[in-house]
């Protein structure tokens, strides 16, 4: 399974965000409207001003952790990486 990178400059202790190493995509815990964790994507990236876009792909509002989410990117159809898509 791929390992994730933590970001230190936009997670907190109760909500953190871990990206892809592609930074292409994104896993981030959400407070609303219940603990959960969304995957997002990247739709633009201005590299003059140091700004993103990120789009929500999904919401895992079950209770989810961390490794199950990433398991399900490793399987789906976002993860490029996979040889059965």
């Amino acid at each position: 399974m791929t390992a994730w990178i933590r970001s230190d400059k936009f997670s907190t202790k109760k909500c953190p965000v871990y990206y892809h190493p592609t930074y292409e995509y994104a896993l981030a815990k959400e407070k609303y409207p219940r603990p959960h964790w969304c995957l997002l994507k990247k739709i633009e990236h201005d590299e003059a001003r140091g700004i993103s876009r990120w789009d929500y792909l999904e919401h895992f509002l079950s209770s989810i952790t961390f490794n199950e989410a990433k398991r399900w990117f490793e399987n789906s159809k976002y993860n490029t990486n996979n040889k059965e898509v």
